[in-house]
């Protein structure tokens, strides 16, 4: 719960223990933020350029690929600070490692579904070991992403799987 929530809900309590119509103002405030709220998009479309923008310019390190029904992780191999390396470019390219190989290609926000797509992905062509084609075929396959603190989660397989990354060089601002 978040401190402005918890700050209502003390206001809302205080409200309440005085006097009843204290509690009818209450219920007429929450309908009508009930209401309103149905007709306020939860996000707008400069919502969306911010989360881009949010990614732009950030370098996220794999931690593993995480099976939403098992609610499981396999932990990405090998385990070394240079590989599964993904970095957003601030052009809509995006650079990084996999097992063995430098990789690059293009990614998209879709402002209306909230989709992030990779559109192109290459690379140097040794061949992979451990998780290297897991996390390719992966990248390839990405439908959603969610961003919440220094995590960021990119869904596939029909969002059943997300590659889960963890914040590795944050956004500088000039």
């Amino acid at each position: 719960m978040t401190k402005t929530s918890k700050h209502l809900l003390s206001k809302v309590q205080g409200i309440l223990r005085k006097d009843t119509a204290g509690m009818l103002c209450v219920i007429l405030l929450i309908s009508l933020l009930a209401t309103s709220c149905k007709k306020t998009p939860l996000l707008s479309e400069n919502s969306f350029l911010k989360v881009e923008i949010i990614l732009q310019g950030t370098s996220w390190k794999l931690v593993g690929f995480v099976d939403i029904e098992s609610n499981t992780i396999k932990i990405a191999e090998p385990i070394d600070e240079r590989c599964y390396l993904l970095t957003f470019n601030e052009d809509n390219t995006f650079s990084g490692t996999s097992s063995t190989n430098e990789i690059y290609g293009q990614y998209e926000i879709d402002n209306v579904s909230c989709n992030i797509f990779i559109t192109n992905i290459g690379g140097t062509k040794l061949n992979e070991f451990y998780d290297g084609k897991l996390y390719l075929q992966s990248l390839k396959e990405i439908q959603l992403f969610s961003l919440q603190d220094n995590e960021l989660k990119l869904y596939y397989n029909n969002k059943q799987n997300f590659l889960f990354f963890k914040l590795q060089k944050p956004l500088i601002l000039k």
